[in-house]
């Protein structure tokens, strides 16, 4: 949205200028309909899970995915303006709040973790931050992704374990 300012002179009969109104005036910019379509889609369709955060690591934009695994996994309710570092479990505030200080300089930053749920489950997460950009290269805020891998890790685990094994047995074959 932008301000605008005018002033408009009024006339007598005699073309003199008898006072100035001032003007002011908020022009509403929408977006086109398509650009909203778009974004809908785009909301709706990322894989996994997302939640954007600015400078000032407050939630901006979310997708209903980010909302149901901070329900389920936490018991937070997720909503814009909130820090996120609200989110982060209490014991890694501090390493969380230096992780988003480097991507806000424009790095990437992807790792992977457990966390415990609110019913004390272990789960295994990949979580990906990457800086936003403007049209002019500044680093707006950070676009942070995060998906389950509980399920893949586990397979890895079992088959690492299943390898072992079978070295094992070849190792110890007569």
């Amino acid at each position: 949205n932008t301000i605008e300012f005018e002033n408009i002179p009024v006339f007598d009969d005699n073309q003199t200028i008898t006072c100035i109104i001032h003007s002011l005036t908020e022009k509403i910019i929408s977006k086109p309909k398509h650009v909203e379509s778009e974004l809908a889609l785009l909301k709706n369709n990322i894989h996994g899970p997302y939640v954007i955060i600015d400078t000032n690591l407050q939630i901006t934009s979310f997708n209903q995915q980010f909302v149901t695994q901070a329900r389920e996994y936490f018991g937070f309710d997720v909503r814009a303006g909130a820090s996120i570092l609200d989110l982060a479990q209490p014991e890694s505030r501090e390493t969380t709040a230096e992780k988003y200080k480097y991507v806000l300089q424009g790095n990437k930053v992807q790792n992977k973790g457990e966390i415990k749920t609110k019913e004390g489950t272990i789960i295994q997460l990949s979580i990906s931050n990457n800086p936003i950009f403007n049209e002019v290269a500044e680093v707006i805020g950070v676009f942070v992704t995060i998906l389950d891998i509980t399920e893949q890790a586990e397979l890895e685990k079992k088959q690492k374990e299943q390898e072992a094994d079978f070295k094992a047995l070849i190792e110890n074959t007569p």
